[in-house]
């Protein structure tokens, strides 16, 4: 465990401060939870699918994800993001691309697949949106 010593200049300043730093360390715990919690107990597979799917909604605009962009981490980075060996995050990639749901060119990712994938037809009982999550 490490401690780290902060100096507060004055008593007033420093209840406003250390109500300040509560609020952020508080609000980065939030953003850390639901950074881990949408692929938490997933298989492989769909964890990375989630992962792609996240990442490109944040590097698109809100209600339009990115169909096409470069990942910015390595995939031994993703691996470490998700609990999954490098291997395993290759391995994924390459089971999501058999399936059509994306095409990847190294960092290069494209989603191809518009549909969540259902195990009756393509479609999904919830009609066309952009989805790499496989149903149930």
């Amino acid at each position: 465990m490490a401690v780290c010593r902060l100096k507060w200049p004055r008593a007033e300043r420093a209840a406003a401060s250390a109500a300040f730093f509560e609020q952020v360390l508080l609000k980065s715990a939030v953003q850390l939870e639901r950074a881990t919690r949408p692929w938490a107990g997933l298989p492989a597979t769909e964890r990375v699918a989630r992962f792609l799917e996240d990442l490109a909604e944040r590097l698109g605009t809100p209600g339009a994800p990115l169909e096409h962009f470069t990942l910015p981490m390595t995939r031994a980075d993703i691996g470490s993001r998700l609990g999954l060996a490098e291997e395993t995050v290759v391995r994924a990639l390459a089971h999501l691309n058999a399936e059509g749901r994306i095409e990847v060119a190294g960092r290069r990712v494209r989603v191809t697949r518009n549909t969540r994938p259902s195990p009756v037809d393509d479609d999904g009982p919830g009609g066309p949106h952009r989805a790499l999550i496989s149903a149930g």
